[in-house]
């Protein structure tokens, strides 16, 4: 998938956010597998921060359960 990466259970995606948003904080809207996922941005975020989504990955195939969602901050620079 050009959105996804997969390693396991769990799933990995890029957000873009404003150089605003990184400084300030605020939130930003990230595609999850099954719908839109609104992600709390802290004030001073760096790019490559890894957010972790626990229980937002794709179904374990031998035990119950979820893999985590793990969302990459990606600074937009003008």
């Amino acid at each position: 998938s050009p959105v996804f990466r997969r390693d396991g259970a769990d799933i990995h995606s890029d957000v873009m956010i404003s150089v605003a948003q990184a400084i300030l904080g605020g939130t930003a809207r990230a595609q999850g597998l099954y719908s839109s996922i609104d992600i709390a941005i802290p004030p001073g975020i760096q790019t490559d921060h890894k957010i972790r989504l626990a229980g937002k990955g794709i179904p374990r195939v031998n035990s119950f359960g979820y893999g985590d969602h793990y969302v990459y901050i990606k600074v937009k620079i003008p």
